[in-house]
């Protein structure tokens, strides 16, 4: 497995943390969840926590107590990653701040996830990444007839999901850096620089020609048609784009060459008509099954997919035959999915079930800090192992 060997040191909660530290256990890093029962989001373990957090161990630590700062010390002293996405201000309190992790770990790396960064103006606000979807100007590009909780662009929140992939390749670039000079590193990662990276196009205009980009919904400036369309059933869609004058005429042929396509031959015509056009398209594919629909337009040369549910997703033969899914335990359609992509050499990684509140503890107390039964029952005791 790629990270094999390297051990992680896992503080994160909600999503964007683990995420990050997931994606690190799929490509074979060992991943120590530090937890503690003394806090209501550890114990919980419905929601998104399964989905988020397979593949990794779980320790629990009461770490207000100074024996447990400690303790996660030394097994940090023992590790090569530390992920945390506290407040800020919060790993001072703790005494797991890079400042003082440095000196018992030189080869330590530190990823530090937070809404705004750690330095900065701003570093004290919260923010939450439907919040950091509005901040970014990523709502910006939607059109005044989206205009709702959808529409708006805050779901789905794709920050913390991009925030997290992005946590794992400086990760990895700070690894490789550290091959080299033997030297760790802190990472501030912030989830609004995060989502920006996904926002390359307008910002790139706006820096070349000081204006706003135009608000084109699932429009494009460049193609007519260009958009999604109702087809027949309940809620099924399909996504198609015209992007020259032949497929143009391809798609009119398919819609039986009707007198108004012929008078918007070239791109020019059909962008200063879109709205026209796309009333059309959407009154013809009202009668169409979406995926036969998506076929019929591919079989001629035109980019088109069917809109997917979810369901339609976890049966789709493709992805099952790339082995993106796989049952999860002997619950009937519940599926775990794996890393993107397929190595030649460690296959794809498919997520394990998330651990159990301390589960690891025997592992992680007894043989990587070697604490006896006498230290273990006197610490459980006294309420640090919790």
């Amino acid at each position: 497995m790629l990270l094999k060997g390297i051990r992680v040191v896992d503080f994160t909660w909600v999503v964007g943390g683990p995420i990050a530290t997931q994606y690190l256990g799929l490509m074979g890093a060992e991943v120590i969840k530090v937890e503690s029962a003394t806090r209501p989001e550890y114990r919980k373990r419905s929601g998104w926590f399964p989905a988020l957090n397979g593949s990794k161990l779980s320790c629990t630590l009461n770490l207000k107590e100074p024996e447990g700062q400690e303790l996660v010390r030394e097994l940090i002293r023992k590790s090569d990653v530390v992920v945390e996405n506290f407040s800020t201000g919060v790993t001072e309190k703790l005494g797991i701040d890079y400042a003082r992790l440095r000196p018992i770990n030189p080869r330590l790396i530190m990823l530090s996830m937070s809404g705004l960064g750690r330095e900065g103006q701003a570093r004290d606000l919260l923010g939450y990444g439907s919040l950091l979807q509005a901040y970014s100007g990523w709502t910006s590009l939607v059109k005044e007839t989206d205009l709702s909780v959808e529409g708006m662009g805050v779901r789905p929140p794709l920050t913390d999901h991009v925030a997290g992939v992005m946590g794992v390749l400086a990760i990895l670039a700070a690894l490789r850096r550290r091959d080299q000079s033997g030297h760790g590193a802190l990472i501030d990662l912030s989830l609004l620089e995060s989502i920006m990276t996904l926002l390359v196009e307008p910002l790139i205009e706006v820096s070349l020609t000081g204006e706003s980009p135009p608000v084109v919904g699932n429009g494009s400036p460049h193609a007519a048609p260009h958009g999604c369309y109702a087809c027949s059933g309940e809620d099924r869609w399909i996504a198609l784009a015209i992007y020259d004058d032949d497929e143009w005429e391809r798609l009119a042929d398919l819609m039986g060459n009707p007198g108004w396509a012929r008078s918007y031959r070239t791109g020019a015509e059909r962008l200063a008509n879109s709205e026209l056009i796309d009333r059309t398209i959407a009154g013809w594919t009202r009668s169409w099954d979406c995926h036969q629909l998506a076929e019929r337009l591919r079989e001629i040369g035109i980019a088109a997919a069917a809109s997917s549910s979810f369901h339609d997703l976890v049966a789709d033969p493709h992805l099952l035959d790339r082995g993106y899914f796989t049952p999860q335990g002997d619950q009937t359609g519940t599926w775990v999915r794996g890393l993107p992509w397929i190595d030649s050499r460690m296959q794809r990684g498919h997520i394990r079930p998330a651990p159990g509140l301390g589960a690891d503890n025997e592992y992680v107390f007894r043989q990587l800090l070697q604490l006896s039964d006498a230290q273990m029952d006197d610490l459980r005791f006294r309420g640090v192992l919790t």
